[in-house]
């Protein structure tokens, strides 16, 4: 990780971005990081692009107020329709891949 105080910042943009590539840069005012720049995978992108939308932000918030309001499917349901063998079936069974 580099850190690069934001008035000292005289290279492109294009320049920093490459610097990224070899580890994550931390822009700071006054000692006090206030940016970071930093490859992104594909994944962490769309991560990003749908976590920052106003829709699904909207989405979001309308399913919270409609589970407090009627509840939600009990996940024992929802697995069972799918056809997956219970949460702790899954999770014992990933435990014993780790070991």
């Amino acid at each position: 990780m580099t850190r690069v105080e934001l008035l000292e910042a005289t290279g492109s943009l294009s320049e920093y971005t490459g610097k990224a590539s070899a580890g994550d840069i931390v822009v700071t005012r006054r000692g006090r990081p206030v940016a970071l720049l930093r490859v992104l995978s594909d994944q962490e992108w769309e991560d990003y692009a749908v976590s920052a939308s106003p829709v699904f932000r909207r989405i979001l918030k309308q399913s919270g107020e409609s589970y407090r309001k009627h509840g939600g499917i009990p996940l024992e349901t929802i697995e069972r329709e799918l056809g997956l063998p219970p949460r702790r079936a899954r999770k014992a069974r990933s435990e014993r891949r780790r070991k």
